[in-house]
């Protein structure tokens, strides 16, 4: 599994509340959730980590707008929920695929009323737009993006070309002046190899392609 820019916290009398959200695909339950769960567990046994389930997303359902649009807003109301409901100090979410899309979108949503303590969000193969416009969230909702891109992804170049509203930022990156708190990192491989090496489940840091 790709290298995850989460710093290990301070082990301190007064230990920070630090949460990570993970977000799953399309035509999958997300096996890579629980396997990341376990990576970040035992770098911090304290960590919470939630990994959000939607249920088995068909190519069908990806292409309808309305359908993307309602689980977008359930994970909405959700992440007010969990952010609300518990005083957390830092809060991460990661998401692959259409993922990303429900992340980036929720964010988006919640851009001018949220107060929540997002600090990362590091997305991988993003079926969003290149040209999402993340700098109005960086400004207030969270403080640092990662967009991890497959050189090779294939399945974002169908996505763009036959399905409204979507992009291939997981290729191609988010436009904008990239830096400490906004970056674009590019791999050699395709839709699925952050999870893979050789075709197998793999939690392995991978080399990036410098780009």
């Amino acid at each position: 599994m790709h290298r995850l820019w989460f710093k290990r916290k301070k082990m301190t009398g007064n230990s920070e509340r630090h949460l990570v959200v993970t977000v799953h695909g399309i035509r999958t339950f997300g096996g890579w959730q629980e396997r990341l769960e376990v990576l970040l567990r035992a770098t911090d046994p304290e960590i919470n980590v939630i990994n959000y389930k939607y249920g088995y997303f068909s190519v069908v359902a990806f292409l309808v707008p309305f359908l993307r649009w309602l689980v977008v807003r359930r994970f909405r109301i959700f992440l007010q929920e969990i952010s609300s409901d518990h005083n957390w100090d830092r809060i991460d979410l990661v998401g692959h695929s259409f993922g990303t899309h429900i992340i980036g979108w929720a964010l988006y949503q919640l851009s001018h009323s949220s107060s929540s303590p997002i600090h990362t969000v590091l997305l991988a193969a993003s079926v969003l737009k290149s040209g999402f416009p993340w700098n109005n969230i960086l400004r207030g909702t969270i403080k640092r993006l990662v967009n991890d891109c497959s050189t090779r992804d294939n399945i974002l170049l169908m996505s763009q070309l036959g399905v409204l509203f979507t992009g291939m930022a997981g290729r191609l990156g988010f436009n904008g002046g990239t830096g400490r708190n906004f970056r674009n990192r590019f791999f050699d491989w395709g839709h699925g190899g952050y999870f893979l090496q050789g075709g197998l489940p793999y939690d392995g840091a991978h080399p990036v392609v410098p780009g």
